[in-house]
């Protein structure tokens, strides 16, 4: 699930699936990526993605889905939309259940 680096994005992640796929099946690779080593993100600010990416690092790490980092509620909207982009259901549930839950508040 975690190991190497590329595993673990695919593991979480519907957008890095389609940029890594399995070669046993026929694909056409998206723009960005060789489907083998590299593939590209576009767009956004540096922070929320590294957010993503340490909740995929520590969760792998604890061999669970672990909670998001807590942030301010416009961060948290930015982080949201980075999960939706990186298409990780899990960390997307739990961002908009806390954005839910400040903004009944």
């Amino acid at each position: 699930m975690c190991s190497p680096p590329k595993s673990m994005l695919v593991h979480f992640s519907g957008y890095f699936k389609k940029r890594f796929p399995d070669t046993n099946e026929p694909y056409t690779l998206p723009a960005g990526t060789d489907g083998k080593t590299f593939a590209t993100v576009y767009g956004g600010a540096k922070a929320p993605y590294k957010v993503i990416l340490r909740w995929m690092i520590h969760s792998c790490k604890a061999k669970t889905i672990v909670p998001v980092e807590p942030h301010s509620f416009f961060d948290s909207i930015k982080i949201l939309q980075v999960a939706e982009v990186l298409s990780v259901p899990p960390a997307e549930g739990q961002i908009q259940a806390r954005l839910e839950r400040i903004a009944a508040a």
